[in-house]
């Protein structure tokens, strides 16, 4: 569930989204990012993903990318391709699943992998646990409309009373601080009148 603290501290590209697919994006990132080191200790240990030479990979997602006819369809074979750069590639020590782009990217093939019957959720919740799991856990729509909408009453909260201070401000400067200063009292009740019949609503 994301809260209106948590709403409010998103970027703005996130905010620009539907609340259906802002629900999603919330789903899928993680708290931090992941380390790829403890990525591939994890592949190779669940017998999913491993060099199983210098120049070869093993596991049971190798044994399907190598199927003929292909067992998992193409789009995950992409992404995996993509994963692949990603963990063995060693262009970077750390998995972006923190970021929108990244996590999408991972979600997508997760829940792709799920599918076909080549992870299981435990497994994607325990890839999800090296970055402290979900940040925000599982999101639906009618969550992100309520807070959004809770965060539009409190800025048009905001709003008034900042109008009210404003003009507040102005009649104590414009109208009764002149007043005052004349020490005269019939002036400054009639500021008084003049400001408050200003303020009124």
């Amino acid at each position: 569930m994301v809260t209106t603290i948590q709403y409010r501290q998103l970027p703005d590209e996130l905010k620009a989204l539907s609340d259906g697919d802002l629900a999603g994006t919330l789903s899928f990132l993680t708290v931090s990012n992941i380390k790829n080191d403890v990525v591939r200790d994890w592949l190779r240990k669940e017998g999913l993903w491993y060099h199983a030479s210098p120049v070869t990979m093993g596991g049971t997602i190798q044994t399907a990318l190598d199927a003929d006819p292909l067992l998992i369809p193409q789009s995950i074979v992409d992404l995996l391709g993509q994963f692949y750069a990603a963990i063995f590639g060693g262009a970077s020590e750390t998995l972006s699943t923190h970021e929108k782009d990244v996590a999408s990217q991972f979600d997508q093939g997760l829940s792709g992998l799920v599918a076909v019957g080549l992870l299981t959720n435990d497994q994607v919740s325990a890839f999800r646990a090296f970055g402290g799991g979900l940040k925000y856990g599982v999101v639906i729509e009618s969550e992100v409309t309520t807070v959004k909408a809770g965060v539009a009453t409190e800025d048009a909260a905001q709003a008034n009373a900042d109008t009210v201070q404003a003009d507040v401000a102005t009649q104590m400067n414009e109208t009764i601080n002149p007043a005052i200063a004349t020490s005269d009292i019939v002036t400054i009740v009639a500021a008084l009148r003049t400001a408050a019949t200003a303020l009124e609503v």
